[in-house]
């Protein structure tokens, strides 16, 4: 027991790192995307430079729109009446032939304020929405946006990065003013932000995520050759309350590793958010389920659980997943609320498998060493291999079960290559005989030939070396 809280401390003491923690000291854990800071020191320090410039560009385009605004009332009256006389004369003509539906007693057509009314829940919803006439405003901002974006391929990624963030700012201060959302509780107005938010990513997603300008592919291949290389990590290392003998604890890790590995194959950063969060959930449910008492889960018991999760799932492209959400994620959902926060420990277990070492894992040095290059002196360099030092013990099973069968393989190559030469030669042998047959037989017929001038006896050595190398004398393959 005494071992094991001494264990259980020199984890939480690795955890709790000055490196990890924000720069303010706040106590917080900070994110290398916040430039050290956690989520709430990020907002305060950091987005305190913009605030300034983002004030003089709403003052800019709040005066734009007023003189756009200007403009459209300035129109000739005349033609104005002429052109409600025309359109009430052609919707007159309609009426006439239009067939009026019927109506159930007891039923009732539903008002524009009940349909206005209605949260878009959904994607769909909100994509329906933007098609009515009173969203084409919001809908041409959003695609002319896109086309911008598409246009300036020079950008730098934190460019685009920024630009996306302002185009937030702009369409949240728009929402409140519109005709059709600015009635709506606060809860609707963030559902249709985050659908903006979809909307717009989904279309940039090609040319923001793991763009080539970044070394994110280069990490990606780095932290996915760590994680590999530490596939013999247990929860113990770790000290993580995972009990896996449960059946459903083990069917709930299945899923935790399933929701990580769900990361790349969405778009949107807020759907990519929802599967880490997904997944933190089923933790902390692993983490009831596998201690005894059955009573709440601590910061403390959550992070190890998530480290050995994200280490057996190994989610492809982490890294480049993990900077799309910092770059392009609406920042009200990271830095408040149960997402950002377990995004945030995720960030924090990516820098810890960075940095992971024996120290780390309370192990000595040689005993790391040995599970992880199976040779208690560590990894062979390549000095040592050149000049022919032996190779450190294989100490899995099936890797030693690969190795002999490709010596075996190698030595049936080197074999097949010797009988396809021998088979090779004796071809060109047997074709020699042949023609010197038809030139002794045409010598004997023409008298100037006895039978030996152009057919040779085998010499005794000829007959040994055929008979060793396992293929038939030229006497016996003309037979």
């Amino acid at each position: 027991m005494a071992e094991r809280l001494k264990h259980k401390s020199k984890i939480h003491e690795r955890l709790n790192n000055p490196e990890l923690r924000c720069k303010t000291g706040c106590g917080f854990y900070g994110n290398p995307a916040w430039q050290g800071y956690c989520s709430v020191c990020f907002r305060e320090v950091y987005l305190k430079q913009h605030k300034t410039r983002d004030a003089q560009m709403r003052s800019a385009k709040l005066l734009k729109d007023q003189q756009d605004q200007a403009e459209k009332l300035q129109f000739n009256k005349f033609e104005e009446k002429k052109k409600f006389k025309t359109e009430s004369k052609k919707e007159s003509v309609k009426n006439l032939f239009k067939k009026k539906p019927l109506q159930v007693e007891g039923t009732s057509r539903p008002s524009p304020s009940s349909t206005s009314n209605k949260k878009p829940s959904d994607f769909k919803e909100f994509l329906k929405t933007l098609r009515r006439p009173a969203a084409h405003d919001v809908s041409e901002q959003c695609k002319s946006f896109v086309q911008q974006v598409y246009d300036n391929k020079t950008l730098s990624v934190s460019q685009q990065s920024e630009m996306v963030q302002d185009f937030y700012g702009a369409m949240a201060d728009r929402l409140e003013s519109h005709l059709i959302f600015k009635d709506q509780p606060q809860e609707v107005l963030d559902s249709t932000l985050s659908n903006i938010e979809k909307y717009i990513m989904t279309r940039l997603y090609k040319i923001v995520f793991c763009p080539a300008t970044t070394d994110d592919e280069e990490k990606d291949l780095e932290l996915q050759k760590k994680i590999r290389s530490f596939h013999w990590i247990k929860p113990q290392h770790l000290d993580a309350e995972i009990d896996e003998t449960n059946d459903e604890v083990v069917k709930l890790l299945e899923d935790a590793q399933h929701d990580l590995v769900e990361i790349n194959t969405k778009r949107a950063p807020q759907d990519k958010l929802n599967c880490v969060v997904r997944c933190c959930k089923k933790i902390f449910k692993i983490i009831h389920l596998s201690t005894p008492s059955g009573g709440a889960v601590s910061a403390d018991d959550f992070l190890p659980c998530l480290i050995y999760i994200v280490l057996n799932a190994n989610p492809t492209m982490l890294h480049s997943n993990v900077q799309y959400i910092s770059r392009f994620c609406n920042p009200n959902k990271l830095m408040t609320g149960e997402a950002g926060y377990y995004f945030t420990n995720l960030c924090c277990v990516v820098t810890f498998i960075n940095k992971l070492d024996a120290q780390a894992l309370s192990m000595t040095q040689s005993d790391f060493n040995r599970y992880m290059y199976g040779d208690e002196n560590g990894p062979v360099s390549e000095d040592t291999t050149d000049k022919g030092d032996p190779e450190p013990p294989v100490t899995c099973k099936g890797l030693e079960l690969m190795k002999e069968n490709l010596e075996l393989l190698a030595k049936l190559r080197e074999r097949q290559n010797r009988l396809k030469h021998d088979a090779l030669e004796l071809h060109d042998q047997i074709t020699e005989y042949r023609v010197n047959i038809v030139k002794e037989v045409d010598a004997i017929l023409a008298g100037t030939s006895d039978g030996n001038t152009y057919l040779k006896t085998p010499t005794p050595t000829e007959i040994q070396q055929a008979s060793t190398s396992g293929l038939p004398s030229i006497e016996t393959a003309t037979s």
